[in-house]
């Protein structure tokens, strides 16, 4: 028997939650301060997703637009993320 997901009852399913411009904004602004609050320790993945969840590279994109230059390295087995210019007028490509 072949399934067919387009037929699938989802009725149980709930929506999911698609952060709208001022929950953006809030996730951006949180990011920033937690980045510039840490400094030279950075901010780990882990706090990253007690932010925005499952949007971090998202909202890592649209900071980098907007001329922020966050950086992201390895170390061990977290991803540690680093404030290391702040400038909203250049943006920045979208590099680790």
């Amino acid at each position: 028997m072949q399934l067919n997901f387009l037929d699938a009852d989802t009725s149980h399913l709930e929506p999911v939650n698609v952060p709208t411009a001022s929950d953006k904004a809030r996730q951006k602004a949180e990011i920033l301060q937690a980045l510039e609050w840490a400094g030279e320790e950075g901010v780990t993945t882990l706090r990253m997703r007690e932010i925005c969840a499952l949007s971090v590279s998202q909202r890592i994109s649209d900071l980098r637009r907007e001329g922020h230059k966050i950086v992201c390295r390895a170390v061990g087995n977290s991803n540690w993320y680093f404030l290391e210019e702040s400038n909203p007028t250049t943006p920045q490509e979208n590099v680790r």
